[in-house]
């Protein structure tokens, strides 16, 4: 008979390292405020898959933190809940913007992005974590739930 502990394998340690920056005084107004932060860092025109990105905010919705979730193809994009509220949780955010891009030039919300979104705003209503704002960028336009009454 094999001894139990023969089939048992460790896994390493994890180990998390946060280097502190100085935080950001962008202060998120407006679905333009947050585009026009990401712009800094990613040229939208130059995209040709759909991307997904996060911004964290602090209480005063200064922006703790920026992170690119995903990149899909022309057509989409796979989003992970789990990935995007660790990054919320690891800067202490208590607000987030999700954008995303749509190279098809459509700037209108699928159904798909409907349902991304509810899913997004009611899991990180969970962890006191309040969704902002979910805005759809392409080369000539954009769109923002807050803006339509949508969220």
């Amino acid at each position: 008979m094999n001894n139990v502990t023969e089939n048992i394998y460790l896994l390493e340690e994890v180990k998390t390292i946060y280097k502190k920056r100085n935080r950001s005084n962008t202060k998120i107004k407006s679905y333009i405020d947050a585009i026009d932060y990401l712009k800094k860092f990613i040229n939208f025109e130059e995209l040709t898959e759909e991307h997904f990105y996060t911004i964290y905010l602090n209480k005063a919705n200064n922006v703790v933190g920026w992170h690119h979730i995903s990149m899909g193809s022309i057509a989409g994009t796979v989003v992970s809940i789990t990935k995007i509220l660790k990054s919320a949780l690891d800067c202490y955010a208590c607000g987030l913007v999700i954008i995303h891009n749509h190279p098809s030039g459509n700037h209108r919300p699928s159904e798909a992005d409907k349902v991304m979104t509810d899913r997004i705003k009611q899991s990180a209503k969970i962890m006191d974590i309040e969704l902002i704002d979910s805005i759809i960028v392409t080369h000539e336009e954009s769109f923002s739930f807050a803006n339509e009454g949508l969220i």
